[in-house]
Protein backbone atom coordinates (compact mmCIF):
# COMPACT_ATOMS: atom_id res chain seq x y z
CA UNK A 1 0.00 0.00 0.00
CA UNK A 2 2.79 2.10 1.11
CA UNK A 3 4.43 1.77 -2.80
CA UNK A 4 0.81 2.40 -4.31
CA UNK A 5 1.37 5.53 -2.80
CA UNK A 6 4.36 6.58 -3.14
CA UNK A 7 3.97 5.69 -6.91
CA UNK A 8 1.12 7.95 -7.18
CA UNK A 9 2.63 10.67 -5.69
CA UNK A 10 5.55 10.74 -7.61
CA UNK A 11 3.47 10.33 -10.45
CA UNK A 12 1.32 14.00 -9.46
CA UNK A 13 4.97 15.67 -8.73
CA UNK A 14 5.97 14.54 -12.51
CA UNK A 15 2.64 15.76 -13.90
CA UNK A 16 3.03 19.10 -11.28
CA UNK A 17 6.56 19.82 -12.18
CA UNK A 18 6.30 19.18 -16.26
CA UNK A 19 3.32 21.42 -16.29
CA UNK A 20 5.60 24.41 -14.07
CA UNK A 21 8.10 24.27 -16.46
CA UNK A 22 5.71 24.62 -19.35
CA UNK A 23 5.59 27.68 -20.91
CA UNK A 24 2.62 27.17 -22.69
CA UNK A 25 -1.39 27.72 -21.86
CA UNK A 26 -4.11 26.40 -23.70
CA UNK A 27 -6.66 28.76 -24.28
CA UNK A 28 -10.43 27.23 -25.26
CA UNK A 29 -11.71 29.23 -28.27
CA UNK A 30 -14.95 29.37 -29.63
CA UNK A 31 -18.44 26.94 -28.77
CA UNK A 32 -16.55 23.83 -30.37
CA UNK A 33 -13.63 21.87 -29.87
CA UNK A 34 -12.42 21.73 -32.97
CA UNK A 35 -9.65 24.48 -32.13
CA UNK A 36 -8.07 25.58 -29.12
CA UNK A 37 -5.01 28.43 -28.84
CA UNK A 38 -1.50 27.68 -27.57
CA UNK A 39 0.03 30.47 -26.01
CA UNK A 40 3.61 30.45 -25.25
CA UNK A 41 4.08 32.79 -22.55
CA UNK A 42 8.05 32.72 -22.65
CA UNK A 43 8.06 32.73 -26.65
CA UNK A 44 5.19 35.45 -26.79
CA UNK A 45 3.72 33.78 -29.43
CA UNK A 46 0.21 32.17 -30.61
CA UNK A 47 -0.64 28.79 -32.25
CA UNK A 48 -3.87 27.28 -33.77
CA UNK A 49 -4.52 23.57 -33.43
CA UNK A 50 -7.31 21.66 -34.56
CA UNK A 51 -9.07 18.86 -33.23
CA UNK A 52 -6.06 16.43 -34.41
CA UNK A 53 -3.40 18.50 -32.10
CA UNK A 54 -2.02 19.78 -35.86
CA UNK A 55 -0.74 23.59 -36.34
CA UNK A 56 -3.36 25.56 -38.41
CA UNK A 57 -0.60 27.79 -40.34
CA UNK A 58 -1.22 31.29 -40.72
CA UNK A 59 -4.12 31.84 -38.81
CA UNK A 60 -3.19 34.23 -35.99
CA UNK A 61 -0.95 36.74 -34.70
CA UNK A 62 -0.45 38.58 -30.99
CA UNK A 63 0.64 41.95 -29.94
CA UNK A 64 1.22 42.47 -26.38
CA UNK A 65 -0.02 46.36 -25.31
CA UNK A 66 2.08 47.46 -22.50
CA UNK A 67 0.12 50.41 -21.72
CA UNK A 68 -3.21 48.34 -21.18
CA UNK A 69 -1.21 45.38 -19.99
CA UNK A 70 -3.60 42.97 -22.73
CA UNK A 71 -3.07 40.73 -25.77
CA UNK A 72 -4.41 42.10 -29.06
CA UNK A 73 -4.97 39.27 -30.89
CA UNK A 74 -6.07 37.75 -33.84
CA UNK A 75 -7.28 34.32 -34.99
CA UNK A 76 -9.20 33.73 -38.92
CA UNK A 77 -8.62 37.41 -39.45
CA UNK A 78 -11.11 38.58 -36.78
CA UNK A 79 -9.78 40.42 -33.44
CA UNK A 80 -9.78 40.28 -29.87
CA UNK A 81 -8.63 40.55 -26.99
CA UNK A 82 -6.88 38.75 -23.62
CA UNK A 83 -5.84 40.00 -20.76
CA UNK A 84 -2.40 39.40 -18.89
CA UNK A 85 -3.87 36.58 -16.86
CA UNK A 86 -4.83 34.94 -20.45
CA UNK A 87 -8.68 34.94 -19.91
CA UNK A 88 -10.59 36.44 -23.25
CA UNK A 89 -11.56 40.37 -22.63
CA UNK A 90 -13.68 39.23 -25.57
CA UNK A 91 -13.25 36.11 -28.04
CA UNK A 92 -12.02 36.97 -31.97
CA UNK A 93 -14.97 38.28 -33.31
CA UNK A 94 -14.16 41.61 -34.83
CA UNK A 95 -13.44 42.72 -38.02
CA UNK A 96 -11.04 45.30 -36.74
CA UNK A 97 -9.92 46.80 -33.42
CA UNK A 98 -6.87 49.14 -32.65
CA UNK A 99 -5.28 48.19 -29.10
CA UNK A 100 -6.55 49.66 -25.99
CA UNK A 101 -3.97 51.75 -25.03
CA UNK A 102 -3.63 53.90 -21.96
CA UNK A 103 -7.42 55.45 -21.96
CA UNK A 104 -8.64 51.79 -22.06
CA UNK A 105 -10.81 52.08 -25.39
CA UNK A 106 -10.42 50.36 -28.17
CA UNK A 107 -11.99 51.50 -31.78
CA UNK A 108 -13.52 48.47 -33.04
CA UNK A 109 -15.91 47.51 -35.79
CA UNK A 110 -18.33 45.10 -37.73
CA UNK A 111 -19.29 44.32 -41.14
CA UNK A 112 -22.67 46.31 -41.93
CA UNK A 113 -25.55 43.87 -42.65
CA UNK A 114 -27.07 46.47 -44.62
CA UNK A 115 -24.23 45.97 -47.45
CA UNK A 116 -22.94 49.35 -47.07
CA UNK A 117 -19.19 50.06 -48.14
CA UNK A 118 -19.10 51.62 -44.73
CA UNK A 119 -18.53 49.43 -41.50
CA UNK A 120 -20.00 49.91 -38.15
CA UNK A 121 -17.74 51.63 -35.70
CA UNK A 122 -18.33 51.21 -31.71
CA UNK A 123 -15.82 51.39 -28.89
CA UNK A 124 -15.01 48.95 -26.94
CA UNK A 125 -13.92 49.08 -22.82
CA UNK A 126 -11.13 47.19 -20.94
CA UNK A 127 -13.32 45.70 -19.25
CA UNK A 128 -15.05 43.59 -22.41
CA UNK A 129 -18.52 46.03 -21.89
CA UNK A 130 -19.10 47.98 -24.69
CA UNK A 131 -18.75 52.04 -24.30
CA UNK A 132 -21.01 52.43 -27.74
CA UNK A 133 -22.11 49.35 -29.52
CA UNK A 134 -20.54 49.63 -32.80
CA UNK A 135 -23.53 51.48 -34.61
CA UNK A 136 -21.74 54.80 -36.42
CA UNK A 137 -21.05 54.44 -40.36
CA UNK A 138 -17.95 55.26 -41.22
CA UNK A 139 -15.80 55.04 -44.47
CA UNK A 140 -12.82 55.65 -43.75
CA UNK A 141 -11.34 55.66 -40.05
CA UNK A 142 -10.24 59.14 -39.70
CA UNK A 143 -7.79 60.29 -36.09
CA UNK A 144 -11.20 62.30 -35.33
CA UNK A 145 -12.41 59.12 -34.92
CA UNK A 146 -10.45 58.20 -31.76
CA UNK A 147 -10.10 59.69 -28.80
CA UNK A 148 -7.78 62.35 -28.26
CA UNK A 149 -6.07 63.89 -25.37
CA UNK A 150 -9.55 65.38 -23.98
CA UNK A 151 -11.42 62.07 -24.42
CA UNK A 152 -13.74 62.76 -27.25
CA UNK A 153 -14.04 61.77 -30.43
CA UNK A 154 -16.12 62.61 -33.68
CA UNK A 155 -18.79 59.97 -34.46
CA UNK A 156 -21.26 60.50 -37.74
CA UNK A 157 -25.29 59.97 -36.67
CA UNK A 158 -27.93 60.43 -39.65
CA UNK A 159 -25.89 62.60 -41.28
CA UNK A 160 -24.56 65.24 -38.74
CA UNK A 161 -21.27 64.58 -36.66
CA UNK A 162 -21.48 64.47 -32.94
CA UNK A 163 -18.61 65.19 -30.39
CA UNK A 164 -19.09 61.54 -27.70
CA UNK A 165 -16.89 61.57 -24.61
CA UNK A 166 -15.00 58.69 -22.73
CA UNK A 167 -17.66 58.60 -20.36
CA UNK A 168 -20.43 57.27 -23.04
CA UNK A 169 -21.84 60.59 -22.96
CA UNK A 170 -22.14 63.67 -26.07
CA UNK A 171 -20.81 66.68 -25.60
CA UNK A 172 -22.83 67.93 -28.22
CA UNK A 173 -26.05 66.62 -29.75
CA UNK A 174 -25.45 65.46 -33.28
CA UNK A 175 -26.42 68.64 -35.02
CA UNK A 176 -22.67 69.63 -37.22
CA UNK A 177 -22.41 69.51 -41.22
CA UNK A 178 -18.74 69.46 -40.51
CA UNK A 179 -16.98 68.89 -36.82
CA UNK A 180 -13.15 68.98 -36.56
CA UNK A 181 -10.93 68.07 -33.06
CA UNK A 182 -9.88 70.05 -30.64
CA UNK A 183 -7.04 72.41 -30.62
CA UNK A 184 -4.26 72.56 -28.04
CA UNK A 185 -6.39 75.09 -26.82
CA UNK A 186 -9.34 73.24 -26.32
CA UNK A 187 -11.30 74.83 -29.18
CA UNK A 188 -12.89 73.00 -32.04
CA UNK A 189 -14.03 74.78 -36.04
CA UNK A 190 -17.32 73.47 -36.55
CA UNK A 191 -19.65 73.74 -39.40
CA UNK A 192 -23.79 74.23 -39.92
CA UNK A 193 -24.83 74.44 -43.22
CA UNK A 194 -22.63 76.97 -45.10
CA UNK A 195 -21.82 78.80 -41.71
CA UNK A 196 -18.81 78.07 -39.54
CA UNK A 197 -18.43 78.42 -35.72
CA UNK A 198 -16.40 77.76 -32.59
CA UNK A 199 -17.12 75.46 -29.58
CA UNK A 200 -15.29 74.79 -26.55
CA UNK A 201 -14.78 71.40 -23.72
CA UNK A 202 -17.19 72.27 -21.96
CA UNK A 203 -20.07 71.81 -24.53
CA UNK A 204 -20.31 75.36 -25.44
CA UNK A 205 -20.56 77.39 -28.56
CA UNK A 206 -17.83 79.91 -28.34
CA UNK A 207 -19.38 81.53 -31.71
CA UNK A 208 -22.17 80.63 -33.20
CA UNK A 209 -21.82 79.72 -36.86
CA UNK A 210 -22.27 82.78 -38.43
CA UNK A 211 -18.78 83.14 -40.48
CA UNK A 212 -18.66 82.56 -44.30
CA UNK A 213 -15.06 81.32 -43.34
CA UNK A 214 -12.69 80.20 -40.27
CA UNK A 215 -9.14 79.47 -39.76
CA UNK A 216 -8.15 77.45 -37.31
CA UNK A 217 -6.79 79.05 -33.71
CA UNK A 218 -2.90 79.88 -33.97
CA UNK A 219 -1.33 81.99 -31.33
CA UNK A 220 -4.42 82.60 -29.61
CA UNK A 221 -6.17 84.20 -32.69
CA UNK A 222 -7.86 83.04 -35.59
CA UNK A 223 -9.23 84.87 -39.07
CA UNK A 224 -12.81 85.10 -39.86
CA UNK A 225 -14.86 86.58 -42.35
CA UNK A 226 -18.44 87.51 -42.30
CA UNK A 227 -20.50 89.33 -45.48
CA UNK A 228 -16.94 89.55 -47.63
CA UNK A 229 -15.10 91.37 -44.69
CA UNK A 230 -12.31 90.16 -42.89
CA UNK A 231 -11.48 90.15 -39.15
CA UNK A 232 -10.06 88.50 -36.18
CA UNK A 233 -11.05 86.64 -32.95
CA UNK A 234 -9.92 85.83 -29.75
CA UNK A 235 -10.04 82.30 -28.19
CA UNK A 236 -12.33 84.14 -25.27
CA UNK A 237 -15.11 84.60 -27.64
CA UNK A 238 -14.57 88.14 -28.07
CA UNK A 239 -13.57 89.99 -31.64
CA UNK A 240 -9.89 91.36 -31.65
CA UNK A 241 -11.04 93.31 -34.84
CA UNK A 242 -14.74 93.59 -35.97
CA UNK A 243 -14.83 92.03 -40.03
CA UNK A 244 -13.68 95.42 -41.65
CA UNK A 245 -10.91 94.62 -44.12
CA UNK A 246 -11.17 92.72 -47.27
CA UNK A 247 -8.51 90.15 -46.96
CA UNK A 248 -6.39 89.03 -43.98
CA UNK A 249 -4.33 86.09 -44.59
CA UNK A 250 -3.65 83.28 -41.74
CA UNK A 251 -0.69 84.44 -39.55
CA UNK A 252 1.92 82.12 -39.41
CA UNK A 253 3.31 80.37 -36.70
CA UNK A 254 7.17 82.16 -36.29
CA UNK A 255 5.23 85.83 -37.15
CA UNK A 256 3.46 88.17 -35.28
CA UNK A 257 2.17 90.24 -38.81
CA UNK A 258 0.41 89.22 -41.55
CA UNK A 259 -0.69 91.00 -44.76
CA UNK A 260 -4.27 92.20 -45.40
CA UNK A 261 -5.80 94.62 -47.72
CA UNK A 262 -7.85 97.50 -47.04
CA UNK A 263 -9.66 98.65 -50.18
CA UNK A 264 -7.55 97.94 -52.99
CA UNK A 265 -4.21 98.44 -51.07
CA UNK A 266 -2.00 96.41 -48.85
CA UNK A 267 -0.58 96.93 -45.63
CA UNK A 268 1.03 94.44 -42.78
CA UNK A 269 -1.44 94.16 -39.16
CA UNK A 270 -0.44 92.95 -36.10
CA UNK A 271 -2.43 90.69 -33.62
CA UNK A 272 -4.06 93.28 -32.23
CA UNK A 273 -5.62 93.94 -35.94
CA UNK A 274 -3.81 97.36 -36.09
CA UNK A 275 -1.91 98.29 -39.21
CA UNK A 276 1.72 98.55 -38.58
CA UNK A 277 2.74 99.43 -42.02
CA UNK A 278 -0.49 100.81 -43.91
CA UNK A 279 -1.93 99.87 -46.66
CA UNK A 280 -0.16 101.68 -49.19
CA UNK A 281 0.64 98.60 -51.80
CA UNK A 282 -0.79 97.47 -54.60
CA UNK A 283 0.45 93.63 -54.22
CA UNK A 284 2.00 91.83 -51.63
CA UNK A 285 3.50 88.39 -52.34
CA UNK A 286 3.48 85.10 -49.92
CA UNK A 287 5.82 85.08 -47.41
CA UNK A 288 9.52 83.60 -48.81
CA UNK A 289 12.09 82.77 -45.87
CA UNK A 290 10.31 85.17 -43.65
CA UNK A 291 10.25 88.00 -46.47
CA UNK A 292 7.55 89.53 -48.51
CA UNK A 293 8.26 90.99 -52.02
CA UNK A 294 5.85 94.30 -52.18
CA UNK A 295 4.80 96.03 -55.07
CA UNK A 296 4.19 100.14 -55.89
CA UNK A 297 4.10 102.86 -53.49
CA UNK A 298 7.65 104.27 -53.94
CA UNK A 299 8.11 107.21 -52.19
CA UNK A 300 9.75 108.71 -54.28
CA UNK A 301 7.57 108.25 -57.63
CA UNK A 302 3.85 107.82 -55.37
CA UNK A 303 2.24 107.33 -58.48
CA UNK A 304 3.69 104.09 -59.96
CA UNK A 305 2.43 100.89 -58.93
CA UNK A 306 5.34 99.02 -61.23
CA UNK A 307 7.91 98.95 -58.72
CA UNK A 308 9.04 96.45 -56.63
CA UNK A 309 10.93 96.48 -52.68
CA UNK A 310 11.04 94.07 -50.20
CA UNK A 311 9.52 93.84 -46.42
CA UNK A 312 10.73 91.92 -43.37
CA UNK A 313 8.41 89.02 -41.49
CA UNK A 314 8.29 91.54 -39.20
CA UNK A 315 6.44 94.31 -40.86
CA UNK A 316 9.69 96.68 -41.87
CA UNK A 317 10.71 97.90 -44.95
CA UNK A 318 13.94 96.38 -46.14
CA UNK A 319 14.18 97.51 -49.20
CA UNK A 320 12.41 100.54 -50.83
CA UNK A 321 9.99 100.10 -54.08
CA UNK A 322 12.46 100.81 -56.74
CA UNK A 323 12.96 98.12 -58.68
CA UNK A 324 12.16 96.67 -61.64
CA UNK A 325 12.22 92.94 -60.06
CA UNK A 326 13.41 90.86 -57.00
CA UNK A 327 13.59 87.33 -56.65
CA UNK A 328 14.36 85.22 -53.97
CA UNK A 329 16.37 81.99 -54.28
CA UNK A 330 15.23 79.64 -51.20
CA UNK A 331 17.80 77.07 -52.09
CA UNK A 332 20.57 80.07 -51.81
CA UNK A 333 19.23 81.80 -49.15
CA UNK A 334 19.40 84.86 -51.21
CA UNK A 335 17.76 87.99 -52.72
CA UNK A 336 18.82 89.78 -56.08
CA UNK A 337 16.93 92.86 -56.99
CA UNK A 338 17.68 94.67 -60.68
CA UNK A 339 17.43 98.47 -60.75
CA UNK A 340 15.37 99.70 -63.99
CA UNK A 341 19.03 101.03 -64.78
CA UNK A 342 19.90 97.31 -65.03
CA UNK A 343 22.55 97.86 -61.74
CA UNK A 344 21.82 94.67 -59.38
CA UNK A 345 21.67 94.21 -55.91
CA UNK A 346 22.33 91.00 -53.57
CA UNK A 347 21.31 90.12 -50.38
CA UNK A 348 22.24 86.95 -48.32
CA UNK A 349 19.07 86.39 -46.46
CA UNK A 350 20.67 84.29 -43.68
CA UNK A 351 23.52 86.74 -42.89
CA UNK A 352 21.53 89.90 -43.02
CA UNK A 353 24.81 90.99 -45.58
CA UNK A 354 24.06 92.66 -48.92
CA UNK A 355 26.26 92.54 -51.40
CA UNK A 356 25.89 95.21 -54.39
CA UNK A 357 27.31 95.43 -57.56
CA UNK A 358 28.00 98.94 -58.96
CA UNK A 359 28.22 97.86 -62.71
CA UNK A 360 25.49 95.81 -64.32
CA UNK A 361 26.61 92.48 -66.33
CA UNK A 362 25.29 91.00 -69.58
CA UNK A 363 25.27 87.25 -68.43
CA UNK A 364 23.09 84.78 -69.84
CA UNK A 365 24.05 81.69 -67.46
CA UNK A 366 21.92 83.41 -64.75
CA UNK A 367 24.93 82.68 -62.54
CA UNK A 368 24.88 85.84 -60.82
CA UNK A 369 25.24 85.15 -57.16
CA UNK A 370 28.67 83.26 -57.93
CA UNK A 371 29.99 86.05 -60.19
CA UNK A 372 28.79 88.96 -57.83
CA UNK A 373 30.63 87.23 -54.69
CA UNK A 374 34.32 86.90 -56.86
CA UNK A 375 33.51 90.57 -58.03
CA UNK A 376 36.07 92.98 -57.68
CA UNK A 377 33.12 95.50 -58.25
CA UNK A 378 31.18 94.02 -55.40
CA UNK A 379 30.61 96.17 -51.95
CA UNK A 380 29.30 94.40 -49.36
CA UNK A 381 26.52 95.91 -46.55
CA UNK A 382 25.60 94.22 -43.53
CA UNK A 383 22.11 95.82 -41.86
Amino acid sequence: MKKVFAVLVLSALFVFIAHAESSVRYIPFGDSDEYTLAFDTDEKTLAVYDKNNTVVDDTCSLYYDSASRTYWVTVFDKYGFLDDTFNWIIEPSLDWATPFGADGISEVCVSDDEGSDAALWGYLKIDGTYLFEPQFRIKRMTSKHYFDEYGTAIVPIDGKEAYIKSDGSFLFEPQFDEAEPFDELGIARVRIGDLYGYVDLTGSFLFEPQFDDADLFFKEITVVSQNGLYGLVDPTGNFILTPSLEYIDTFDMHYNVTKARQGDRWGFINKEGAFIYDPVFSDISYDILGYYIVKGHDLLHPDSDDLYGLVHWDGNLVLNTVFESITIDQHENIAYATYPNGEKLFIVLDEDVWLHLNESEEDDDDDWWSKARDSEDAEFWVW
